[in-house]
């Protein structure tokens, strides 16, 4: 039996925020984050011990963020320039935290209270005589606005607004998202429909909980503050002020685990809004960060990705956890099956056929070139995909791509072709081999089949075909 495990160590955190601090660009938003960074590392070493040098950093990133303010009191992407709320917003919050860390900003909270109150009764007022196409946008931008209020705790009726807000027609996920959101945070979590909330949530195969309003829909342009990640944090908070809802919030958390890639994630914005959201309930539930460990059959394991082959008849392998990030574990065995039953209930549901022209052919003809096209169903967003596509004997490659579209890689042996991608979004995909048949004669396929590369415990798989060659 093969035991396979990943895991992601309190380090990564650490990690993070090494590469928003040494980030080199300075816009408004990506000092914010700096700010947000640099007060998680302090967090962190003082549960660890270690001794924080980076007070000064963090003045001169306040001190040039109020220097940046523009005429308005706010900010927008660099200098002094025209306010952008989604900018102002994160510089904002990162100075409300830094506030509250026991810093001086020379903030005026007073004026923004006033500002944004004032923008939340012009934008009410002006839906009145607005134009069809201006609505769409409008529901989730005064949300924001109310939001943000409430972060500045200013002394406003939030569920008056909130009511004359909601008459609105939710366009996006954005829109019903921010609304629920609203609710959360103002006193209202009792109210909010959870068959609603949960309509958008997806599962990874791997079991985290994420929401999206894409429908297998491959090139979409994201802004840094629509997309799955800043859908999923909003649905974090909701869930978080809902309360007795941990186990929806470890699935989310573990969402956000699975998403980093070549060990990071997206951008300085994402790291520190994903930091800032899953940072401090990590740290409410063990009081400190602690590494993540192993311990298999009494053996230490604290090197991950970690793989052991195990000879394990009439034996038990026993395994326990420690430590604060979660765990990925997998166990399985292979084994040859000479007459395999189609499998489409472990996350994958795999067809092909021979075709020409689009036409599906039966009988291929020696010396005429084919296509064998693969079809992939996956049951929920995988990553690390394998596909393996057993070919004919009596056929060779017409061509051989290495890499196309969602394919990252791919292998050509003499009797298979095995394509690797790096994530398949949940729907179907199809892949296409070009084969040169050559040799007459009646031919056994064997069966096409997908999986997870390193948790093949979710697999699909057609059954053994036959094929002629004329």
């Amino acid at each position: 039996m093969t035991v396979h495990a990943e895991a992601s160590s309190f380090a990564l955190f650490l990690d993070e925020i090494d590469k928003v601090e040494k980030y080199s660009y300075l816009c408004n938003e990506q000092m914010a984050s700096k700010i947000k960074a640099l007060l998680s590392r302090k967090q962190l070493y003082k549960l660890l011990g270690k001794e924080f040098r980076n007070e000064s950093t963090l003045n001169e990133l306040i001190r040039k963020l109020n220097k940046n303010k523009n005429s308005e009191g706010l900010w927008g992407w660099w200098n002094n320039s025209g306010s952008v709320f989604w900018v102002s917003k994160q510089v904002i919050t990162a100075m409300l935290d830094a506030e509250d860390a026991g810093y001086k900003t020379s903030f005026d909270k007073e004026t923004l209270v006033k500002y944004y109150q004032q923008e939340l009764d012009r934008g009410l007022a002006s839906l009145k005589t607005a134009l069809p196409n201006n609505l769409p946008y409008a529901k989730g931008e005064l949300f924001d606005r109310l939001l943000l209020l409430k972060r500045l705790n200013a002394p406003i009726d939030f569920e008056g607004y909130f009511k004359q807000i909601n008459l609105l027609k939710n366009y996006s996920l954005t829109d019903k998202l921010r609304t629920f959101q609203v609710m959360a945070t103002i006193g209202l979590q009792n109210q909010i429909p959870l068959d609603s909330l949960m309509k958008h949530s997806r599962q990874t195969l791997l079991g985290s909980l994420y929401w999206t309003n894409r429908e297998n829909s491959h090139f979409r342009f994201e802004l840094p503050y629509e997309n799955n990640t800043e859908y999923t944090l909003m649905a974090y908070s909701i869930f978080k002020n809902m309360g007795n809802k941990q186990a929806e919030l470890e699935k989310i958390r573990n969402y956000f685990f699975e998403i980093r890639h070549n060990g990071q994630w997206t951008n300085t914005y994402e790291s520190t809004r994903i930091m800032e959201t899953i940072l401090p309930d990590l740290l409410n539930e063990n009081q400190s960060l602690k590494d993540v460990s192993l311990n298999v059959n009494g053996n230490l394991i604290t090197k991950f990705p970690y793989t052991e082959v195990f000879k394990i008849a009439g034996k038990e392998v026993e395994i326990q956890k420690r430590g604060t990030a979660p765990v990925f574990i997998t166990s399985y065995q292979q084994a040859w099956n000479p007459n395999p039953a189609v499998e489409a209930q472990k996350g994958f549901v795999v067809k092909s056929h021979f075709a020409d022209n689009n036409d599906t052919v039966s009988l291929l003809k020696a010396g005429k070139a084919v296509t064998l096209k693969v079809s992939v169903e996956v049951k929920a967003d995988a990553q690390y995909v394998q596909i393996e596509v057993p070919i004919p004997a009596g056929c060779s490659y017409e061509t051989k791509p290495n890499s196309y579209w969602s394919v990252n890689h791919s292998e050509y042996f003499k009797d298979r072709v095995v394509i690797f991608c790096n994530r398949l979004d949940k729907g179907n995909h199809s892949f296409y081999i070009e084969l040169n048949p050559r040799f007459t004669g009646k031919y056994t396929l064997n069966p096409a089949k997908a999986e997870l590369m390193y948790f093949p415990t979710f697999y699909g798989n057609e059954k053994v075909k036959g094929v002629e060659i004329r």
